[in-house]
């Protein structure tokens, strides 16, 4: 421990002669999507901004933004002016003042509650409000968001970057949100939770981090939040699905490449026996995730991807400092410790194929022999997952008319490991696909903005997945040969696997068809109200334990992204 605090420490010695340094821009769908919009507007925008890795630096999107030309709808003249104002750190002219600020002190800009705008120090701070009211069909009880807090957003001496965002909640979802949140003890992403009343959680969301610059080409960020791999919907290397999480990131941008290491600790996955509700009141046993990304934009039009993680626990609960190294292959690591870590490896694409249209994609190891594989045997430890996907902006012709279509598969197994100190997973999530492994899904997305405050999202998602148990969620009995088909990456694989004879979706049976509706009004800068309507089937082999949910829900948004649950 004295070492990894040591090497934190020469990190940030490094910066007090450093230089400047963006703060991070919240990972939200909605307003990534706005960025991506510019990306693929711009002829340079993939070689302006590495899309793969998020969060992205605020000054890296303001770049992008005084590189792109082609603003002529009103929507896109909007959405220019409301990332500006979303990233205004980092805007060379000044953010336009209010002309009608509330008691003098508060909204003398009008994307912030209060603020202070000094050359060697800026200040925002804003509170956080979401509340949502809705109905289940065939359900009594109605459903809800109730979420109160605050963010707060700063850059001292243009060099040291800091955010925080404190929110308390309290919610009852959908029933299938709920019999997953009871079947596999979590909050969808979120951490510790309580039950609420009858049928609803109680969780605290917290995150928080420093920015630092070491050199001209290298930044630092130490914080408590998530991260997210790819340039899809979902992520088969990293997702934001699974709670927060305390990192170190090491990211370097150099001439055409942008390489990043990740260090994260992470909880191993703990259940208590009592409905599987999570204990508070015990040190959790921890893992570790350490992964690097190495990103190049081969031309302008295209960005190559590879990586390496492990995920590893340690009897001791500690961080292995072998490692730190920033550079080296993790499997030689491995070795040379005789450790038994999960190493996942792969690579991602972006390829920007003609004008406001984009192809993307990503392929993903666990395990792999290539003998077995041409062999056709269905071998269990043969473990990956393939995405492809395609964005299409103004499509046909239509201004703020977006297209997006995806596909992800993922083999029986893939992530899962030994033991709960070793599966790709944190506080009983996974780390990628929220689905876990053994399925292939279909995603397919249309955002629609007529009016600059006002826009529309439609989203259809059709999958079919094998589910490991009767419920397909996590309690397994190992004395029974066929409860492990490789869906759950929380099962150990050791537990009745089967050898050879595996195929994609092969357990109990189970189709999902997803329909999603949300028109979305801004009133002002950063209030939302939205409109949802849901409809979710799932079919299960088991009759008596298919599903219908058709839900409709009202909210109101205040400094905070929406939240969808769709799986």
């Amino acid at each position: 421990m004295r070492i990894q605090i040591a090497f934190l420490l020469s990190i940030c010695s490094l910066a007090i002669n450093g230089f400047s340094q963006g703060n991070y821009a919240l990972i939200n769908r909605d307003v990534y999507h706005l960025i991506d919009r510019y990306q693929l507007m711009n002829d340079n925008g993939v070689s302006l901004l590495h899309t793969s890795f998020k969060p992205y630096r605020q000054s890296d999107i303001v770049s992008l933004l005084a590189a792109t030309d082609s603003v002529s709808s009103k929507s896109d003249r909007w959405n220019y002016d409301y990332l500006r104002a979303e990233n205004r750190f980092y805007v060379s002219d000044s953010i336009s003042k209010s002309d009608k600020p509330f008691l003098k002190h508060f909204y003398n800009y009008k994307n912030d509650a209060y603020s202070v705008y000094e050359e060697d120090f800026k200040l925002s701070i804003n509170p956080v409000l979401y509340l949502s009211g809705g109905k289940e069909k065939d359900v009594d009880a109605i459903r809800y968001i109730n979420s109160r807090g605050v963010e707060v957003d700063g850059v001292i001496d243009g060099k040291v970057g800091f955010y925080a965002y404190m929110v308390e909640n309290q919610a009852s979802f959908p029933s299938y949100v709920s019999e997953r949140i009871f079947g596999f003890g979590a909050v969808p992403g979120e951490n510790f939770w309580k039950r609420f009343k009858d049928t609803g959680v109680d969780y605290f969301s917290a995150k928080g981090y420093v920015t630092l610059q070491a050199t001209k080409h290298i930044g630092v960020q130490f914080g408590y939040d998530k991260n997210f791999i790819g340039n899809g919907y979902r992520s088969l290397i990293l997702s934001d699905y699974s709670g927060n999480y305390t990192f170190l990131k090491l990211q370097t941008k150099v001439w055409k490449f942008q390489y990043t290491n990740l260090f994260a600790e992470m909880n191993a996955d703990i259940l208590n026996d009592n409905a599987n509700v999570p204990l508070g009141n015990t040190v959790y046993p921890k893992k570790f995730l350490a992964l690097h990304h190495l990103s190049l934009n081969v031309t302008k039009r295209l960005n190559i991807g590879v990586f390496e993680s492990v995920v590893y626990g340690r009897d001791n609960n500690a961080f292995d400092v072998n490692y730190l190294n920033p550079v080296i292959f993790y499997r030689a690591i491995e070795g040379n410790l005789g450790s038994d870590g999960n190493v996942v490896l792969g690579s991602d694409w972006n390829w920007r194929a003609a004008k406001n249209f984009s192809l993307y994609g990503q392929l993903i190891i666990d395990e792999f022999k290539i003998n077995e594989f041409k062999n056709g045997t269905g071998w269990w430890a043969n473990k990956y997952g393939v995405q492809g996907g395609a964005k299409y902006i103004n499509a046909f012709g239509v201004s703020n008319l977006d297209l997006q279509g995806e596909v992800n598969i993922v083999r029986p197994y893939t992530y899962s490991h030994r033991d709960k100190a070793t599966s790709y997973s944190h506080y009983n999530q996974p780390l990628a696909h929220p689905f876990g492994a053994n399925f292939k899904e279909a995603v397919g997305i249309v955002r629609y903005q007529p009016l600059p405050r006002l826009s529309f999202t439609g989203k259809m998602i059709v999958a079919q997945q094998g589910l490991d148990t009767l419920n397909g969620i996590l309690n397994y009995d190992e004395n029974t040969a066929a409860t492990n088909s490789g869906g759950n990456v929380l099962i150990p694989n050791n537990v009745n696997v089967t050898l050879r004879g595996n195929f994609l979706g092969q357990g109990v049976s189970s189709k999902l068809f997803i329909m999603e509706l949300i028109s979305t009004y801004q009133v002002k800068h950063n209030l939302f109200l939205d409109l949802q309507l849901l409809y979710r089937k799932q079919t299960i082999e088991l009759p008596l334990l298919s599903s219908n949910t058709t839900f409709a829900q009202f909210s109101f948004r205040w400094n905070i992204p929406f939240r969808t649950q769709n799986f």
